[in-house]
């Protein structure tokens, strides 16, 4: 499996290991390996002394995009695998933001299922530093590629430099949410009608409550909150 930042091995004995590439400066890439570790989403996660790789033991890893795959060829899905999906992206998410830093946006690829239960996202260069002129704020002085689970606000960005509220990246959850439900990635012309119908489905439950949160129109108002 190969990324342009990281690459997946895997021994006979259920270890793997991942190399990472394309590191940022020391403290961005440490903060996000920290994320991996720290959170104790995936459990006996180590590095090495040069933190340019992360080991863990498991039956199986697979990118979003396989796992979606997947479950069209009927293994199992439910409640209990979007809830594991909610609380790991929403650790690591969490976990950024108190250290001063946030995804702008997740893809396919950039999240890695293991044994079908825990989420992390692997690409560290989805990741950018919070404004500290303007707090809670991601500052783009570049522009950035728009493709994969982004916000209103993320693909409405035309002026640079410009900052966007950290939070930006719930909506993004929220569309992972909404994909996993939906079985694939809701196409922009699809979108509202598939996102009505999904909703509909799910009314009178909290993941209801909880994707209306991520996808809220006010940003000021979008919370990762499973109440």
């Amino acid at each position: 499996m190969n990324m342009f930042n990281y690459k997946l091995h895997k021994d006979n004995d259920n270890k793997y290991w991942i190399d990472f590439y394309n590191k940022e400066e020391k403290e961005h890439f440490n903060v996000f390996i920290k994320s991996l570790i720290d959170t104790q989403i995936l459990v006996g996660t180590s590095t090495n002394i040069h933190k340019n790789k992360l080991y863990f033991y498991a039956e199986v890893v697979v990118t979003f995009t396989d796992f979606l795959q997947n479950r069209k060829s009927g293994k199992s899905c439910g409640m209990n695998i979007i809830m594991n999906m909610i609380d790991c992206l929403s650790k690591q998410i969490f976990y950024l933001e108190s250290n001063g830093y946030s995804f702008y946006k997740l893809t396919m690829e950039s999240i890695l299922v293991i044994d079908d239960c825990r989420f992390i996202v692997i690409d560290h260069g989805l990741m950018l530093k919070l404004n500290p002129r303007i707090p809670k704020t991601i500052y783009f002085d570049v522009p950035v590629n728009k493709d994969g689970f982004i916000s209103t606000e993320l693909k409405n960005l035309s002026v640079l430099p410009s900052s966007i509220p950290y939070n930006s990246i719930y909506y993004s959850l929220g569309l992972v949410v909404l994909c996993y439900l939906n079985g694939s990635p809701l196409k922009e012309d699809e979108f509202p009608l598939k996102q009505n119908k999904i909703l509909e489905s799910i009314i009178d439950t909290k993941l209801y409550s909880f994707i209306k949160r991520c996808l809220h129109s006010n940003i000021e108002k979008r919370r990762l909150l499973f109440i």
